[in-house]
């Protein structure tokens, strides 16, 4: 068994997995064209997905509001203010925008903006963390449902040709284990120490049997709560 002391502690340990698997099922099942897709990461910050995009020979574009540490951002512009001349509009055959939108304020003109970048047919991958530590702070402003993915899409003429819930009440607690395991011990006293440790001692365990998989492979544990929303939308 992994020593608690050997597990690093991620507060993206469950919720990463999830969101890559289904931008790589994404990729994987678009047809090859000619003369390539034009693709544009919106939020790229390091731009995870680039090796992704280009060996599919897709033509990566980036855009974000600053600079990255590779400086290799495309498009410096915020996703919901109106953009500079210089992001061509109507250019590209996919957008993707992933672990994004909980940062972004003004949705309406983030979704007009989607729908001015997309070409005529093209799609867009977008998704949202619902249940997720604050993070980024203070540019952290929403946890959205699939509800509310959907109405913006709607609202600006996009098309929902997919949905889905992302992560199980596995991945949930998972994530809660981790994030509360990074944080201090506060002082409570004798007898609140003592139960503190004990209680951490017992979500130790439960949280080793996670991140080994043991508890997943009992049971599936099916609630209503999920990690994030994935969509993919239509122009």
């Amino acid at each position: 068994m992994v020593k608690e002391s050997t597990m690093q502690k991620s507060p993206e340990r469950y919720i990463k997995p999830l969101v890559s698997l289904k931008v790589e099922e994404f990729f994987s099942f678009l047809e090859p064209v000619d003369n390539g897709r034009q693709v544009l990461d919106a939020g790229c910050g390091e731009q995870p997905f680039r090796q992704l995009i280009e060996k599919k020979g897709m033509v990566y574009n980036s855009l974000d509001v600053a600079q990255n540490r590779s400086r290799n951002v495309d498009y410096l512009a915020a996703i919901d203010k109106p953009l500079p001349d210089e992001v061509p509009l109507n250019q590209f055959d996919v957008i993707l925008c992933t672990e994004v939108l909980e940062h972004v304020a003004n949705w309406e003109q983030a979704f007009e903006n989607f729908q001015k970048l997309l070409r005529p047919g093209g799609v867009m991958i977008i998704t949202t963390p619902f249940f997720y530590f604050l993070h980024e702070e203070p540019f952290d402003y929403w946890r959205p449902t699939p509800f509310a993915l959907e109405h913006f899409a709607q609202r600006h003429s996009l098309r929902v040709s997919d949905v889905q819930k992302l992560g199980t009440g596995w991945d949930v607690l998972g994530t809660f284990l981790e994030v509360s395991f990074m944080e201090r011990t506060q002082n409570a006293g004798v007898f609140g120490a003592f139960v503190f440790k004990l209680t951490r001692f017992f979500l130790s365990k439960v949280r080793g049997y996670l991140v080994q998989g043991r508890l997943q492979n009992i049971s599936s544990l099916q609630s209503p709560f999920f990690h994030s929303v994935f969509v993919v939308l239509q122009k």
